[in-house]
C-alpha cells in the first residue's frame, strides 16, 4: 500500500517489529512454553477489518461522514474478545452458508472502534482476516476470513464496539477456541519478559509499558510498545506514547497494571486505540484510519469504554 511506504507519520517504523519476526526470534526468549503460548494467542486474536459500507446512519459531525451511503473501502484493527459454545445441526447464515445447515459452527465477540464498525449495516458488510502475520500470509492461505455478522453492543460517545462474526471453518474454529482459552489464564506476561525480549521503552523503572498489536495501514500485524503517560482528567480516556499509524484503531491497547502484576485490562474492561494528538495541543485529535499527518511529540490515545 503507497500509504505504508509513503507514511509521514512514522517514516522507516523503525519502532514496529513484524509479527512473524517476533514469532520467529523473541518468542523462543521467553523462559517457558506457558508464556509463548499466552503470547502467541495475543497475536492470533489480533485481526483485521476491512469495511466496505459506510452506513447513511452516521450522524453529521462523525469523522467519516464525507464517506455516508457509499462503499468506499476501510481498514481497522480488531480483537477477539470472547468466543460462545459451538452450535450442532443449527441454520447458518453466514455469507458462506445462506441459511443451510452448518453440522458446527463457531461463534466470536470482536471488539474494535465504534468509529471503525459504527452499526450492524456496516457490521455485515465487514470482512475479518485472521492470522495475517506477514505479507505471505494471504498468498499461501494462512490468513483465513469470515464475515461480520451483527453489532452487538456499541458505544458512539467512548468510540468502543462489540461484534459477532460467525465461522463453520473448523480450522479456525478451534484455532480461535484455543487462542481465547489460553489468553484468558490468569498467567499473563510480566514486564521482566519484556525486557529479556528488548522491548521495553527507554524509561524509568517505574514506569508502565502498554503494548499494542495492530495493522497498521492494513499491513501484516506489527507490535509496537511505549509506555502509559498521565490519564486524562475526562475518563475513561488514557494516554500512552506506543506508537500507532492509520489502521491501528480499533486495536487492543495492553496495559501493565503493576498491582496485580502482569498485563490486564484496564479496570477489567480492554481499552481500544482509537486516535492521536499533538502534546502541544490537546485539540488536534484525528481518528488513524486514513489521515497521514506529521504530530510532532505525538500521543495516541485509547478508550476503555466504561
Amino acid at each position: 500500500m503507497l500509504s505504508w511506504k509513503y507514511c509521514k507519520k512514522n517514516p522507516g517504523y523503525e519502532k514496529f517489529i513484524c509479527s512473524q519476526y517476533f514469532i520467529d526470534n523473541s518468542l523462543p526468549r521467553l523462559e517457558s512454553d506457558k508464556k509463548r503460548k499466552v503470547f502467541r494467542s495475543l497475536i492470533d486474536l489480533t485481526i483485521r477489518l476491512r469495511v466496505s459500507r459506510t452506513s447513511l446512519g452516521r450522524p453529521a459531525g462523525d469523522e467519516i461522514a464525507t464517506y455516508r451511503g457509499t462503499d468506499t473501502p476501510r481498514l481497522g484493527t480488531g480483537f477477539i474478545c470472547g468466543s460462545r459454545r459451538p452450535v450442532y445441526d443449527k441454520r447458518c447464515f453466514c455469507r458462506t452458508c445462506c441459511g443451510k445447515i452448518a453440522r458446527k459452527k463457531w461463534r466470536f465477540d470482536v471488539r474494535t472502534a465504534c468509529h471503525v464498525v459504527y452499526n450492524t449495516e456496516e457490521a455485515e458488510r465487514t470482512t475479518i482476516d485472521l492470522f495475517y502475520d506477514d505479507d505471505m500470509s494471504d498468498k499461501d492461505e494462512r490468513m483465513k476470513f469470515v464475515y461480520g455478522a451483527k453489532m452487538l453492543e456499541s458505544e458512539s460517545d467512548t468510540d468502543w464496539c462489540k461484534l459477532l462474526f460467525v465461522t463453520c471453518d473448523k480450522h479456525v474454529g478451534e484455532r480461535i477456541m484455543s487462542a481465547v482459552t489460553c489468553w484468558l489464564d490468569d498467567e499473563l506476561l510480566k514486564p521482566q519478559d519484556l525486557l529479556n525480549m528488548g522491548l521495553l521503552p527507554s524509561c524509568d523503572k517505574n514506569c508502565k509499558p502498554v503494548l499494542i498489536v495492530s495493522h497498521a495501514h492494513g499491513q501484516p500485524k506489527k507490535i509496537t510498545v511505549g509506555e502509559l503517560k498521565s490519564p486524562d482528567e475526562e475518563r475513561p480516556r488514557i494516554h500512552y506514547s506506543t506508537p500507532t499509524c492509520p489502521g491501528s484503531s480499533g486495536a487492543p491497547v495492553f496495559v501493565y497494571d503493576s498491582i496485580i502484576g502482569n498485563f490486564s485490562y484496564v479496570m477489567w474492561v480492554l481499552p481500544v486505540h482509537n486516535g492521536s494528538f499533538d502534546k502541544t495541543s490537546t485539540h488536534s485529535c484525528n481518528h488513524q484510519l486514513n489521515d497521514e499527518t506529521a504530530l510532532e511529540e505525538q500521543l495516541n490515545y485509547g478508550q476503555e469504554g466504561w
